[in-house]
């Protein structure tokens, strides 16, 4: 016979005394971590002042991104080769992260001038980290931190904007490796749910974080995926599109996400701040378009160089004819005919016949 296992119902005594072992417990751990972070803090801020650390840049400029997001939200993606990303940076000694971000940046930089803005200076976006990797072994479970890395928008030449995000993301990593801001989250882990969803609503209700001196116009997130394709109940995953989470005072996130072969980057954002995502995405075609021709020019064709011509112009159509097909399909499907134009279609072929059948009488007296 089988032990069969009896789980008692606790008694109100045994709930209040584990209760009041825990709350001891978060005290004291929120006592522990709260003077870690403040002695970490105070370490990393001499460091920076004797120039040990590079300090993070923090004087962007507030753009209409920067604004109070609301409860409504736009999306969008473009689809490259990864096979364009990695010709790019072998050919310019960069990271393919450097070559998504500097596309961003090329990116943010025509979509505003559309819009008529000047901005001086450069944008600011926040990077996420995997800590885990870059720290000590803990038993901590969640290890992620967020570094801020200029995007270099002002600068017009991508391969000079390409050399500064790489230097810029270099100098952000060192900076998050010794940054006592992956601490933080876990002191606010300490505290109860009711007091951290208070904490939140009083902070998104009031829009606090626009009196933050930190202008971070968007997220940029890069994810490698499986580089092989995937497989449900028979059926190939064909593309996979990330979504982030839109923060007060910052209401645009890309998501950079690689799979078998394709690198797409998924747009979301607040639709208050960005009304026309289409003409975003075009925007991304063309900042990729403008750094592919310049870091990877077209050589003497030789014998051993056609595949790669071959490839380039490939990739070239895979990403700007092929997404264009897709816009213009489903705008076909998705707009109907007007009347007008369904009148006009039927008065046209009911009117050939008659002139045929006219040029055949004249035919016939002649």
């Amino acid at each position: 016979m089988e032990p069969r296992l009896v789980d008692s119902e606790p008694s109100v005594s045994e709930l209040l005394t584990k209760a009041s072992i825990n709350s001891v417990k978060n005290g004291v751990g929120l006592f522990r971590e709260t003077f870690s972070t403040g002695t970490a803090f105070a370490r990393y801020a001499v460091d920076v002042l004797r120039e040990d650390v590079p300090a993070p840049d923090l004087g962007a400029p507030k753009t209409s991104l920067n604004q109070a997001v609301g409860p409504y939200r736009v999306f969008d993606a473009a689809e490259f080769s990864l096979d364009s990303f990695k010709q790019i940076k072998n050919a310019r000694g960069v990271k393919v992260n450097d070559v998504a971000m500097t596309i961003v940046g090329g990116a943010l930089q025509r979509y505003l001038q559309a819009k008529g803005e000047q901005i001086e200076g450069s944008l600011t976006a926040n990077v996420p980290l995997n800590m885990r990797t870059r720290r000590d072994v803990t038993d901590d479970n969640n290890q992620v931190g967020a570094v801020f890395a200029s995007l270099h928008s002002d600068l017009t030449d991508p391969l000079e904007r390409l050399a500064a995000v790489h230097q810029s993301t270099e100098e952000a990593k060192e900076f998050g490796e010794k940054s006592p801001m992956v601490d933080v989250l876990k002191v606010a882990g300490l505290f109860a749910p009711v007091l951290s969803k208070t904490a939140a609503g009083i902070w998104a209700r009031n829009h606090l974080s626009q009196h933050l001196p930190l202008n971070i116009s968007t997220v940029v997130s890069n994810v490698t995926g499986p580089d092989f394709p995937l497989y449900c109940a028979g059926a190939r995953m064909v593309d996979y599109y990330g979504l982030g989470l839109l923060t007060p005072g910052m209401g645009l996130f890309h998501t950079v996400f690689s799979y078998s072969g394709t690198v797409t980057l998924s747009v979301l954002g607040d639709r208050n701040i960005m009304p026309d995502p289409e003409f975003y995405h075009d925007c991304l075609i063309a900042s990729y378009e403008e750094l592919y021709r310049a870091a990877v020019p077209a050589s003497k064709p030789a014998a051993g160089n056609r595949t790669k011509r071959g490839k380039r112009a490939s990739t070239k159509v895979t990403v700007a004819s092929t997404q264009k097909k897709r816009r213009a399909k489903a705008a076909g499907k998705t707009t109907p005919k007007s009347a007008k134009s369904r009148l006009k279609s039927k008065a046209s072929t009911r009117v050939k016949p008659k002139a045929q059948a006219k040029s055949k009488v004249k035919a016939g007296k002649q």
